[in-house]
């Protein structure tokens, strides 16, 4: 949800979303069914802080309009397992 949040121009929403994320996974392992919540939690605190988030929503909160936000192809992926990734692989695939 922090991601939609960015992808819709909404900087605010897409870093306390962020903050929730890392606060109630903390307690989580790291990996959970096969996803590294963990190693993800971490590398979207990462991609947030390398796109300036809080200077995205102190400039959102003063009116201005940034430019869009990164790629989505540039956007961190939760890791996977290597079964997880069987298991979500196409038939045949």
């Amino acid at each position: 949800m922090a991601l939609e949040h960015l992808r819709r121009g909404n900087p605010r929403g897409a870093r306390g979303l962020l903050r929730k994320l890392l606060a109630h996974t903390a307690a989580l392992p790291p990996w959970i069914e096969g996803v590294g919540v963990g190693p993800w939690g971490e590398a979207l605190a990462d991609f947030f802080a390398a796109i300036d988030i809080d200077g995205r929503v102190a400039a959102w909160a003063a009116g201005e309009r940034r430019a869009a936000p990164p790629p989505e192809d540039t956007w961190p992926l939760p890791p996977l397992s290597e079964a997880a990734r069987r298991a979500l692989a196409p038939p045949g695939g």
